[in-house]
Parts: structure tokens; C-alpha cells; sequence
């Protein structure tokens, strides 16, 4: 299951390049702002461009939570913090 997790986040990551690249073919200060304030400008961003940050945002975003999911499950399932 572990290996689910890390595979579901380096999908999430080039999901992530994917956005940045995205974002900075609109302009040079939505690719900054996006690399650096994200996840909260990666949201912003993507609402309001939604037409051409939907592919990458989705699969940003669902992975990011199901590998998040995963590696917590995984977290549990192994004793947690005890």
C-alpha cells in the first residue's frame, strides 16, 4: 500500500508541473504565484481559469487526496504515532 501512496503522489507532482506550466503560459505572476503560494493559489487559479486548468487541477487534486488517504491508512494500519 505504500507503494500506492508514492506512486499516487509523483502523479500528483507532475499533475502539479503540468498546472505551473499552465499557469505560466497565462503569466510569468500566476506561474510565481502558483509555484510559490500553492495549494490556496493553485485553487484561486483554477477557478478562475477554469477552462484550461481543469485537466490539471483535477488530477492534481483528486490524487494528491488519494495518496494522502493511502499514506494514511497506511500510517494507521502500521500503530500510528504509538
Amino acid at each position: 500500500m505504500m507503494i500506492v501512496a508514492q506512486l499516487l503522489f509523483l502523479v500528483s507532482l507532475v499533475a502539479f508541473i503540468w498546472l505551473l506550466v499552465v499557469a505560466f503560459k497565462r503569466s510569468v505572476l500566476w506561474g510565481f504565484a502558483v509555484l510559490l503560494l500553492s495549494p490556496i493559489t493553485a485553487i484561486i487559479y483554477a477557478l478562475k481559469y477554469w477552462d484550461e486548468s481543469k485537466k490539471p487541477f483535477g488530477v492534481y487534486a483528486s490524487t494528491f487526496v488519494a495518496g494522502f488517504l493511502t499514506f494514511a491508512y497506511v500510517f494507521t494500519s502500521w500503530g500510528g504515532m504509538a
